[in-house]
C-alpha cells in the first residue's frame, strides 16, 4: 500500500511483491497533476510483471490538498492519464478489479477524473466505484467502457447517470450490479435507454438496488413488454420496489433463487395485481428477505399489518431460509403478528425493529 507518491516510504522489499493479491494506491491531485506520481512508479523496483499475482487495484483519490496554483498543471496531467493507467496495467499484468474510492469537490477536476476512470475501467471486467464527494464523471468519456462483468456503485446526487450507461454499453455481458444512488431515474435508465428503448441484460444474475423515492405509487413506472432481468438468481430491494408493475420478477420464475424485497401495503397490491406471489411464480426460491416498515405508510390499523405480514409470507412459501424484518411505530404492536408468524416453521431469522 502507498500512503502518497511523494512520501518518503523507504525502499520497497521486492522479493515480496510477487505474493501480493491487491494493490491500494492512495493519490491526490497534486501529486497526479505534477508528474511525481507517474515518476514514482517509473522506478526500476516497480518493473513490468513486478506484481504476478495482483487480480484487484484500488484506489484512493481527493483533491483536498489541490488550491488554484495545480490548475496550471492540468493539461500535463490529462495527457499522463493514459500513461499512468498503462504503468499500473504493465506492473500488475493480471489486474481485472478496480475500486475506486473519490472524494473530489472542485468540478476544476472533473474531465481529469472523467478521462482517468475511462483508461481504468475499459481494462477493467470488475468495477467498483465509491464517491464521498460531488464528483461527477463524464459519460461521453466512458464510451469505451463495455464488456464490464461485475459493476457496483455507491454515488450522491447526479453521479449515477454514468454508471448506468455503463451498465447499459455492458449489457450483453454484465452478471452482477449493484446500485446505491439517491437519484431514483438511475433504475429507470436502467430498463430504457436515452432513445426509449428497452435494454435486456442477458447475462445478469444479480440486482441489488437502493435508491430512495418518494414517488407516489401510482406514478411509478410501467414497463409493458420489457423483460430486462431473464436469468437473475438474486435480487434485491433494500428500499421501497421502483416500478409500478413485475418488470423485475419477468422472464425469471425458473432461475430466481433469492429474493429481500421492502414491502408496504400499495407495493403489495401492484405486485399481487400481476400476480408475482402466487405459489407456483417461482418455485426456484430458497431464500426470501421480506422488509415491513410502518413509518412509510401511517394510519394503517394492527389488523392491516398482520394482513400484510401473511400475505408477504405467501412469497416462496416452500423456501427453506426465510428472514422477516419488521419496523414497527409502536412497541407493543408486533405480538399481535406472533400467531401468524408460528404458522410458518421455515422462518429462522425474525428482526422486530423499535
Amino acid at each position: 500500500m502507498w500512503s502518497s507518491p511523494t512520501q518518503d516510504i523507504g525502499q520497497p522489499d521486492r522479493s515480496i511483491f510477487h505474493l501480493a493479491k491487491e494493490l491500494v494506491i492512495e493519490l491526490d491531485m497534486w501529486s497526479m497533476c505534477t508528474d511525481s506520481t507517474l515518476e514514482f512508479l517509473s522506478r526500476e523496483i516497480y518493473e513490468d510483471g513486478a506484481f504476478p499475482l495482483v487480480r484487484s487495484v484500488k484506489f484512493v483519490f481527493d483533491d483536498f490538498d489541490a488550491d488554484e496554483d495545480i490548475l496550471a498543471f492540468l493539461p500535463s496531467a490529462q495527457a499522463n492519464a493514459k500513461a499512468f493507467v498503462q504503468r499500473i496495467h504493465r506492473m500488475a499484468p493480471r489486474a481485472s478489479e478496480v475500486e475506486m474510492v473519490t472524494d473530489v469537490y472542485s468540478y476544476n477536476f472533473q474531465a481529469y477524473l472523467s478521462d482517468l476512470l475511462a483508461q481504468l475501467y475499459h481494462l477493467a471486467t470488475r468495477v467498483r466505484h465509491i464517491s464521498g464527494g460531488s464528483d461527477i464523471v463524464h459519460t461521453h468519456q466512458m464510451s469505451l467502457v463495455c464488456n464490464l462483468v461485475h459493476l457496483s456503485y455507491e454515488v450522491g446526487d447526479g453521479g449515477g447517470e454514468v454508471f448506468v450507461h455503463l451498465a447499459q454499453q455492458s449489457a450483453s455481458t454484465l452478471q452482477s450490479l449493484s446500485m446505491d444512488s439517491s437519484h431514483y431515474e438511475d433504475i429507470i435508465g436502467l430498463i430504457r435507454n436515452g432513445n426509449g428503448d428497452y435494454v435486456q441484460y442477458p447475462q445478469l444474475l444479480l440486482l441489488e438496488h437502493l435508491v430512495d423515492s418518494d414517488t407516489q405509487p401510482e406514478n411509478l413506472p410501467v414497463f409493458s413488454g420489457a423483460i430486462p432481468f431473464p436469468r437473475l438468481k438474486s435480487l434485491s430491494f433494500r428500499s421501497r420496489y421502483p416500478f409500478g408493475d413485475d418488470v423485475s420478477f419477468r422472464g425469471n420464475a425458473a432461475t430466481l433463487q433469492k429474493l429481500s424485497l421492502t414491502l408496504d401495503h400499495s407495493i403489495w397490491g401492484i405486485l399481487h395485481r400481476h400476480r408475482v406471489f402466487t405459489q407456483a411464480s417461482h418455485p426456484m426460491l430458497r431464500y426470501v428477505d421480506i422488509y415491513l416498515d410502518e413509518e412509510d405508510e401511517p394510519g394503517h390499523s394492527t389488523n392491516d399489518w398482520a394482513d400484510l405480514l401473511r400475505l408477504s409470507l405467501s412469497i416462496g412459501p416452500c423456501a427453506p431460509m426465510r428472514r422477516i424484518d419488521y419496523f414497527k411505530s409502536e412497541d407493543t404492536k408486533w405480538i399481535h403478528m406472533l400467531p401468524t408468524l408460528g404458522t410458518h416453521q421455515n422462518i429462522q431469522i425474525l428482526e422486530l425493529h423499535k
